[in-house]
């Protein structure tokens, strides 16, 4: 009778904790997407048992795979703005979790050793400049939003596209030559970790603050209530999630294990996430 009871007690810690079972993350390819969702990745394996998955898909498909129930949590939705047209035809359909981010931007960017502080004042100094914003993919969104800025202000400049990992180190090589250099930025992103960096002021609001939502499949919450709650806890300010990212970029262990390093060494903040009171429904 005493290892009945112990077994049935057993399953249904298994049960209430999420252990031995399956989570599927969607996550666009993006440094910080990948980022969150591997820290909630490690921790509901910590913490709960879950096993998790971490699968690559485009925003607009994660937006879709959540709201269907094929993938159960999408942690990098960028709203009000970025991804509004994707929540606005799925969003409805998803359980929010509250926000990882509330200052996430993108912009034009100079190292602090150049004078220029607003992108109304870049007309002025497009000698220093070479007249070129050095930019990332030309099909990106960023790149888009850049088009319309140079309209606006009538700037005398043109974008120089590249890949994501060009233009990160042509920043690297201007910056330790201490050369002016003028590029895409955004935040969070650990290039402000590591690089002496300032976003341009814009005065005509063309690239907007926004928040990083959590979004979780319909009926999660019911069906993984305590997983739930610790997710909804989870929240950065712009240094801890600009740390983060630095210390995945840096690192030569994987994306995992440097998380994981990450969170022992902020063992305070995750407390406060991982904090729950015992039971068993």
């Amino acid at each position: 009778m005493k290892t009945t009871i112990a077994i049935l007690f057993s399953l249904t810690l298994g049960i209430a904790t999420g252990y031995a079972q399956t989570l599927k993350i969607a996550s666009p390819d993006w440094d910080e997407a990948l980022a969150l969702s591997q820290l909630a990745a490690n921790l509901l394996e910590e913490e709960f048992g879950y096993t998790v998955e971490v699968n690559r898909l485009g925003a607009s498909a994660s937006f879709k795979a959540v709201a269907s129930g094929e993938q159960d949590l999408f942690l990098n939705a960028w709203l009000p703005f970025t991804h509004a047209d994707y929540y606005k035809e799925y969003g409805v359909r998803c359980e929010r979790l509250g926000t990882a981010y509330r200052r996430a931007e993108t912009g034009l960017a100079v190292p602090t050793y150049t004078k220029v502080r607003r992108i109304a004042m870049l007309n002025k100094h497009t000698d220093e400049f070479g007249g070129t914003i050095t930019g990332i993919e030309a099909d990106a969104g960023m790149t888009q939003k850049t088009k319309e800025v140079i309209k606006l202000y009538g700037l005398n400049y043109k974008i120089d596209s590249s890949s994501t990992a060009q233009m990160l180190k042509s920043v690297e090589e201007a910056i330790q030559n201490k050369e002016p250099i003028l590029f895409h930025a955004w935040k969070p992103h650990w290039m402000f970790a590591k690089y002496d960096i300032k976003m341009l002021s814009d005065d005509n609001r063309i690239f907007q603050k926004e928040g990083i939502r959590k979004l979780a499949r319909p009926g999660f919450k019911k069906d993984h209530k305590k997983a739930a709650q610790m997710l909804e806890k989870i929240a950065l300010t712009e240094k801890q999630f600009n740390n983060l990212l630095l210390t995945i970029h840096e690192s030569q262990k994987d994306r995992k294990a440097a998380v994981q390093q990450w969170i022992e060494a902020n063992p305070k903040l995750v407390k406060i996430w991982t904090k729950r009171g015992f039971s068993l429904f």
